[in-house]
């Protein structure tokens, strides 16, 4: 642990049965061999562990109404218009071994860029006009 960290994360060594196999899991649906450091910090409250996963692997790991595909596209967009560096590797990391081209990731940040520029833009004319 950094000395400057103000919560250790979980080790796979104070882990209880429940969050091993949870960490389990995450290894197995991010094709890692590690657990990402957000999860064993979320591990401090087992609880919060397991509702979080939940919510992001149905978010992100499971078919609906939108693809796999278009989930991570849609993470990759929020997390470059957030300037959350983790996030942009992870999707990145995570569209590549679905499939994704240079082309579409290129087409995907015009339209992070476009639809940025847009809300700036839209934002300011508000203020200008006083709405």
């Amino acid at each position: 642990m950094s000395s400057d960290a103000i919560v250790a994360p979980v080790s796979d060594r104070e882990a209880d049965a429940k969050t091993r196999r949870i960490f389990d899991e995450i290894k197995r649906a991010y094709g890692l061999d590690e657990v990402p450091p957000i999860f064993r910090l979320l591990a401090r409250l087992p609880l919060y562990l397991e509702t979080s996963w939940r919510r992001i692997r149905f978010a992100f790991f499971e078919d609906g109404r939108l693809g796999v595909r278009t989930k991570w596209m849609v993470g990759l967009a929020v997390s470059a218009s957030n300037n959350n560096k983790p996030m942009i590797l992870e999707c990145t990391r995570m569209l590549r071994a679905l499939g994704v081209t240079d082309a579409e990731l290129a087409e995907l940040m015009a339209v992070v860029d476009a639809s940025n520029g847009l809300n700036k833009t839209l934002k300011a004319a508000r203020a200008l006009a006083g709405i």
